[in-house]
Protein backbone atom coordinates (compact mmCIF):
# COMPACT_ATOMS: atom_id res chain seq x y z
CA UNK A 1 0.00 0.00 0.00
CA UNK A 2 1.32 3.42 -1.10
CA UNK A 3 1.12 6.59 1.63
CA UNK A 4 0.35 9.80 0.69
CA UNK A 5 3.07 11.99 0.20
CA UNK A 6 1.95 14.18 3.18
CA UNK A 7 1.32 11.26 5.35
CA UNK A 8 4.64 10.01 4.68
CA UNK A 9 6.24 13.25 5.17
CA UNK A 10 4.39 13.74 8.43
CA UNK A 11 5.57 9.96 10.05
CA UNK A 12 8.96 11.02 9.26
CA UNK A 13 8.91 14.66 10.82
CA UNK A 14 7.01 13.34 14.19
CA UNK A 15 10.31 10.64 14.22
CA UNK A 16 12.91 13.15 13.81
CA UNK A 17 11.21 15.71 16.38
CA UNK A 18 11.04 12.56 18.84
CA UNK A 19 14.33 11.34 18.01
CA UNK A 20 16.19 15.21 18.78
CA UNK A 21 14.02 15.41 21.93
CA UNK A 22 15.37 11.83 23.24
CA UNK A 23 18.53 11.85 25.36
CA UNK A 24 21.29 10.19 24.19
CA UNK A 25 22.64 7.04 25.69
CA UNK A 26 26.40 7.49 25.52
CA UNK A 27 28.59 4.94 24.19
CA UNK A 28 29.34 1.89 26.52
CA UNK A 29 25.87 2.34 28.40
CA UNK A 30 23.33 -0.31 28.07
CA UNK A 31 19.99 0.77 28.48
CA UNK A 32 19.45 -1.32 31.06
CA UNK A 33 21.37 0.62 33.10
CA UNK A 34 19.60 3.32 32.49
CA UNK A 35 16.54 1.80 33.92
CA UNK A 36 17.90 0.18 36.95
CA UNK A 37 19.58 3.33 37.87
CA UNK A 38 16.37 5.02 37.98
CA UNK A 39 14.67 2.69 40.10
CA UNK A 40 17.46 2.27 42.86
CA UNK A 41 16.25 5.57 44.09
CA UNK A 42 12.80 4.44 44.97
CA UNK A 43 14.50 1.32 47.00
CA UNK A 44 14.49 1.44 50.96
CA UNK A 45 17.97 0.61 52.09
CA UNK A 46 18.93 -3.02 53.19
CA UNK A 47 17.37 -4.43 56.16
CA UNK A 48 20.80 -4.64 57.60
CA UNK A 49 21.32 -0.77 57.43
CA UNK A 50 17.79 -0.24 59.38
CA UNK A 51 18.13 -3.28 62.08
CA UNK A 52 19.86 -1.10 64.52
CA UNK A 53 16.72 1.53 64.08
CA UNK A 54 14.22 -1.00 64.22
CA UNK A 55 15.61 -2.66 67.97
CA UNK A 56 16.25 0.71 69.46
CA UNK A 57 12.85 1.23 68.89
CA UNK A 58 11.46 -1.82 70.24
CA UNK A 59 14.05 -1.47 73.12
CA UNK A 60 12.01 1.77 73.88
CA UNK A 61 8.54 -0.19 74.11
CA UNK A 62 7.55 1.49 70.16
CA UNK A 63 6.89 -0.63 67.19
CA UNK A 64 9.16 -0.06 64.61
CA UNK A 65 6.10 1.31 61.88
CA UNK A 66 7.22 3.32 59.05
CA UNK A 67 3.49 5.44 58.01
CA UNK A 68 3.35 8.41 56.11
CA UNK A 69 0.66 9.48 57.93
CA UNK A 70 -0.80 9.52 61.42
CA UNK A 71 -4.20 10.02 62.31
CA UNK A 72 -5.01 11.64 65.16
CA UNK A 73 -7.59 10.16 67.80
CA UNK A 74 -10.30 11.86 65.91
CA UNK A 75 -9.26 10.53 63.20
CA UNK A 76 -9.38 6.80 64.10
CA UNK A 77 -12.93 7.76 66.26
CA UNK A 78 -14.24 8.88 62.42
CA UNK A 79 -12.92 5.87 60.30
CA UNK A 80 -13.75 2.98 62.94
CA UNK A 81 -17.57 4.27 62.81
CA UNK A 82 -17.56 4.69 58.93
CA UNK A 83 -16.03 1.02 58.46
CA UNK A 84 -18.83 -0.16 61.23
CA UNK A 85 -21.10 1.74 59.62
CA UNK A 86 -20.57 0.09 56.10
CA UNK A 87 -20.73 -3.30 58.21
CA UNK A 88 -24.85 -1.80 58.94
CA UNK A 89 -24.31 -0.73 63.05
CA UNK A 90 -22.26 0.50 64.83
CA UNK A 91 -22.83 -0.01 69.09
CA UNK A 92 -22.67 3.07 71.43
CA UNK A 93 -21.04 0.83 74.24
CA UNK A 94 -18.10 0.57 71.95
CA UNK A 95 -17.12 3.72 71.10
CA UNK A 96 -17.73 4.74 74.97
CA UNK A 97 -15.25 1.97 75.86
CA UNK A 98 -12.89 2.28 73.07
CA UNK A 99 -12.90 5.94 72.58
CA UNK A 100 -14.37 7.43 75.93
CA UNK A 101 -16.57 9.14 73.19
CA UNK A 102 -20.79 9.35 73.99
CA UNK A 103 -20.98 8.54 69.38
CA UNK A 104 -24.80 10.47 70.15
CA UNK A 105 -23.76 13.65 71.84
CA UNK A 106 -20.62 14.04 69.44
CA UNK A 107 -22.41 13.33 66.33
CA UNK A 108 -25.66 14.43 66.88
CA UNK A 109 -25.96 16.85 63.93
CA UNK A 110 -24.73 13.90 60.98
CA UNK A 111 -26.98 11.52 63.28
CA UNK A 112 -29.99 13.69 63.27
CA UNK A 113 -29.66 13.79 59.11
CA UNK A 114 -29.21 10.58 58.80
CA UNK A 115 -32.54 10.13 61.15
CA UNK A 116 -34.45 12.55 59.28
CA UNK A 117 -33.83 10.73 56.07
CA UNK A 118 -35.25 7.71 57.22
CA UNK A 119 -31.84 5.49 57.20
CA UNK A 120 -30.71 5.44 61.03
CA UNK A 121 -32.94 3.06 63.18
CA UNK A 122 -32.05 3.41 66.95
CA UNK A 123 -32.52 0.05 68.89
CA UNK A 124 -31.34 0.40 72.50
CA UNK A 125 -27.35 0.56 72.37
CA UNK A 126 -27.22 0.10 68.70
CA UNK A 127 -27.30 2.47 65.47
CA UNK A 128 -28.07 0.31 62.51
CA UNK A 129 -28.75 1.39 58.56
CA UNK A 130 -31.95 0.34 57.27
CA UNK A 131 -31.65 -1.78 53.64
CA UNK A 132 -31.81 1.61 51.47
CA UNK A 133 -29.02 2.89 54.14
CA UNK A 134 -27.02 0.20 53.52
CA UNK A 135 -27.32 0.62 49.45
CA UNK A 136 -25.89 4.05 50.10
CA UNK A 137 -23.41 3.70 52.72
CA UNK A 138 -20.67 5.31 50.66
CA UNK A 139 -22.82 8.51 50.40
CA UNK A 140 -24.07 8.84 53.88
CA UNK A 141 -20.98 8.28 56.03
CA UNK A 142 -19.54 11.05 54.37
CA UNK A 143 -21.54 13.22 56.85
CA UNK A 144 -19.49 12.51 59.67
CA UNK A 145 -16.01 13.01 57.73
CA UNK A 146 -14.20 15.83 59.08
CA UNK A 147 -14.57 19.44 56.70
CA UNK A 148 -11.18 19.56 55.53
CA UNK A 149 -11.69 15.84 53.96
CA UNK A 150 -15.36 16.30 52.86
CA UNK A 151 -13.96 17.13 49.46
CA UNK A 152 -11.55 13.85 48.65
CA UNK A 153 -12.98 10.65 47.61
CA UNK A 154 -12.29 8.39 50.73
CA UNK A 155 -14.91 6.11 51.25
Amino acid sequence: MKLPAISLSFVLLATSLLLAQAKPIPPGVRQADQVEAQTDKNIPPPITQRAHLDLAKLRQGLLPLHRALTPTPEERLIREIVLQFKLGRISRAYFQRKFGVDILARFAEPLGKLAAWGVLIQDGDWLELSREGLLEVDRLVREFFLPKHRGARYA
